[in-house]
């Protein structure tokens, strides 16, 4: 299965969080890594609206409860390499794709969890397909998208090669003395 998709086989991977006051068991709705920031804070008492606004997520302990999700999971792809941002949006059992340099790509994944029959095409679908591409929209500036990730792969790219030409180090081999143990690893 290839990294650069969607397709549940890559995309789909489980998520365990562990804390006193959390209930033991699974979650069955599929949720996001920009939750976890959000859910550890929501833990510990901490309020991210006071602390940093701009992170993305809601906190996932209310599902741990029994309650319901409320937004859905998206998902991005700008590799190194990738002609076109990748974008997607999971919401109960569908899941919208969508690249400026492809035709988007729509899954009930209840009635086809292997992702085998798009159904973006499909009039009888037209309507879910037009909704999520309003919602895609409303969420990303595709073309905006693209020119900063392309920035910043080449802003990244003039550092690579200038740290290519000379010797350093990666962490965990610069060795340090320490007062509490012969040797630190930083």
């Amino acid at each position: 299965m290839v990294q650069d998709a969607f397709f549940e086989g890559s995309a789909r991977v489980p998520l365990m969080i562990s804390a006193p006051d959390l209930p033991t068991g699974p979650v069955g709705c599929p949720v996001s890594t920009l939750e976890v920031t959000p859910t550890l804070a929501d833990l510990v008492g901490l309020d991210l609206d006071k602390v940093s606004p701009w992170t993305d997520g809601e906190t996932l302990v209310p599902l741990t409860h029994g309650g319901e999700q409320t937004s859905p999971v998206l998902m991005e792809y700008a590799a190194e390499g990738s002609y076109a941002p990748l974008v997607a949006i999971r919401r109960d059992n569908w899941k919208f794709i969508s690249c400026k340099l492809g035709k988007p790509q729509l899954f009930d994944l209840l009635g086809d969890p292997h992702e085998l029959t798009n159904l973006a095409e499909d009039p009888f679908h037209a309507k879910t397909l037009a909704a999520f591409q309003r919602e895609a929209e409303t969420i990303w500036d595709l073309d905006a998208f693209d020119r900063e990730v392309r920035q910043s792969q080449a802003r990244r790219h003039v550092v690579y090669k200038a740290l290519r030409n000379g010797a350093y180090y990666t962490l965990g081999t610069i060795r340090r003395p320490s007062a509490t143990c012969a040797t630190t690893w930083i």
